[in-house]
């Protein structure tokens, strides 16, 4: 049953590559290097202390609440930055969104799981419903990032609000 268990860390890894990818400054790399070895000691340590049987439930929520944080500080950074391209237009939006759809839904199921040990049926078609919505979810968001084409935009719509100037981004159009 212990061998099942080897998926997370191998999961953990490629998201972080992923995110690490994603990442543009510099800081938020370094924060991604300094976290992984956290979760690995967090998933040796979950691993020896629960039995066999159980869910490896305090990795996997770290897991989770980890890649959502990163996801929102993602959209954050992105938000911020000015550019040509809106976001809901990238790839890298939708796969954010589908991730963190994913990732807040099973953090919550995985929640309900422990604290329902003792649940009636009524109880698991009801968290097996929760489980397959968020997984539906999720793959629709996937499916919009295929559809999702990155489109610029006229010069005339960068107006810079401070000075009533346009941007200095003319050189890109010519």
């Amino acid at each position: 049953m212990g061998i099942l268990r080897l998926h997370l860390p191998f999961e953990f890894l490629i998201m972080t590559y992923f995110f690490f990818c994603l990442f543009d400054k510099k800081k938020y790399k370094v924060l991604i290097i300094v976290l992984v070895p956290l979760f690995f000691i967090l998933f040796f340590l979950d691993y020896r202390v629960s039995n066999s049987t159980s869910l490896y439930t305090i990795s996997t929520l770290y897991e989770f609440s980890l890649f959502t944080i990163l996801i929102l500080i993602f959209l954050f950074d992105k938000v911020k930055n000015e550019s040509t391209v809106l976001i809901y237009e990238t790839i890298e939006f939708w796969f954010c969104v589908s991730f963190i759809t994913y990732f807040s839904g099973n953090f919550f199921y995985i929640l309900l799981v422990e604290t329902s040990k003792s649940a009636t049926s009524d109880t698991k078609i009801q968290l097996t419903l929760i489980y397959c919505f968020v997984t539906i979810l999720k793959n629709c968001f996937f499916s919009f990032s295929i559809f999702s084409k990155k489109k610029s935009y006229p010069i005339e719509n960068l107006i810079d609000s401070s000075s009533n100037t346009f941007n200095t981004l003319t050189a890109n159009n010519t």
